[in-house]
């Protein structure tokens, strides 16, 4: 994510999702998260990432397994 960028609406997924930080600063709420940080969202969760800095990050979506879908 670019310097000043926030992800453009409220993030939800209904497996949850991973990630971590790889570089830079990520911004979730009031909590600040540099590199090597993890962060888990259950399913149903909703957030918004930000950053002022810029961050690289790896994101994981889990996909349900076929008797689910």
């Amino acid at each position: 994510m670019a310097p000043g960028s926030q992800w453009p609406f409220v993030d939800v997924h209904d497996t949850g999702e991973e990630v971590f930080v790889l570089s830079g600063e990520l911004i979730e709420g009031e909590q600040r998260l540099g590199p090597g940080s993890y962060l888990f969202f259950p399913p149903a969760s909703r957030h918004q990432p930000r950053t002022e800095t810029g961050v690289r990050l790896f994101g994981i979506n889990p996909v349900p397994p076929p008797e689910a879908r």
